[in-house]
């Protein structure tokens, strides 16, 4: 059975082709040195991990902190040791490419949005960085509060430094106000987790 969970664990990891981070896992994290406590509730986190309640999780830091490899190494464990079907994804670049599919027809849109609301897990990098559209905000919105219905899981990470600058930046949207950070915010609950920048882990 280990081996099966591995052989489907590694063909998911490289739908999502997460590049340089291809390999991650808790036990190479760049920060567990520095940022033990951080590590500490990451593995916490994955071994108490119950998709029927759709655990959730948001890391914030600013640029370097190693909040996007932690993200991939939780997303990671969750396929091999949960057996789960993880979907991780660039915000800006996911909703850009369903822009362009929306106005060009070049792609089918229904390849870009049903694996997001179909997976057991859905990872969503730079949280914030995507184009402040209607557009975006909307279809932003759409995805989290699918999955806060379903209480299907969302990790999230964001250079915002923590949980009430991630929402100044959204609450400033007139159509949309707290809409996204309250589906986001009923997702995680309480795992937040902030991340230092006392070293540069991207140079690790």
């Amino acid at each position: 059975r280990k081996k099966v969970l591995f052989e489907r664990g590694a063909e998911r990891v490289e739908q999502n082709n997460p590049g340089r981070f291809k390999y991650s896992i808790l036990s190479t994290w760049s920060g567990q040195d520095s940022m033990q406590e951080i590590f500490q509730h990451a593995s916490d986190f994955v071994k108490n991990f119950d998709r029927t309640r759709g655990d959730s999780a948001l890391l914030l830091g600013a640029v370097g902190s190693g909040k996007t490899e932690l993200l991939f190494s939780i997303g990671h464990e969750l396929i091999f040791q949960k057996g789960l079907d993880v979907k991780i994804v660039n915000v800006a670049r996911w909703i850009q490419d369903l822009n362009n599919a929306f106005f060009t027809k070049e792609r089918n849109v229904d390849e870009l949005v049903q694996p997001l609301y179909d997976a057991d897990v859905v990872g969503l990098i730079d949280l914030g960085k995507e184009s402040p559209s209607e557009f975006t905000r909307r279809t932003l919105y759409l995805l989290l509060d699918w999955r806060w219905q379903q209480e299907k899981s969302v990790l999230a990470d964001s250079n915002s430094v923590s949980w009430s600058a991630l929402k100044e930046h959204y609450n400033f949207d007139p159509v949309m106000q707290d809409a996204i950070t309250s589906r986001l915010g009923g997702l995680v609950k309480e795992n937040i987790f902030i991340l230092g920048r006392d070293k540069d882990h991207r140079l690790s």
